[in-house]
Parts: structure tokens; sequence; C-alpha cells
């Protein structure tokens, strides 16, 4: 995988997510699953350490991140 492009707006989203860059590049380069849609952008999915699963949307261009959003993951209760 090419080297990837993170413009401002997407940094400032993973800011605000607090996902560093090196996070992106693990999911990128090794999803739990990947999405090609039909605008050419991919999708790539994956769960950080700390749980939470990451979603990063790369531009056709195939180094361009568009886009990376979180969404918490249920964590089962021990019993």
């Amino acid at each position: 995988m090419p080297d990837l492009i993170f413009p401002e707006h997407a940094l400032q989203r993973m800011h605000q997510r607090q996902i560093v860059v090196g996070q992106v590049h693990d999911i990128v380069e090794d999803a739990d699953a990947i999405i090609e849609r039909d605008d050419g952008r991919t999708e790539y999915f994956g769960v950080l350490d700390d749980g939470r699963e990451v979603m990063v949307v790369i531009e056709d261009d195939g180094t361009t991140v568009v886009s990376v959003m979180t969404r918490n993951q249920r964590r089962s209760r021990r019993r």
C-alpha cells in the first residue's frame, strides 16, 4: 500500500476522535473487512485495541483519506 495522504480535515476529525495516523495505517493494511463502493472510494473496517470499531474511507486514488469514523463497540459483561 502506498503512503496515505491525510488532508487537514481528516486529521482534525481524527484528533477529535482520538485516532492517530499509525492506527489508520494498521486498519488499511490489515482490515477486518473491505468494501469497494460504486463511487470508487474504498471502506476499510477494523477494531482498535480499546474496542472501538473504525471505518476508514479512502478516495478512488487509493491514497487520500476521506474520513475516519468510529462506532463504540458493545463489550459483553462478565458474569
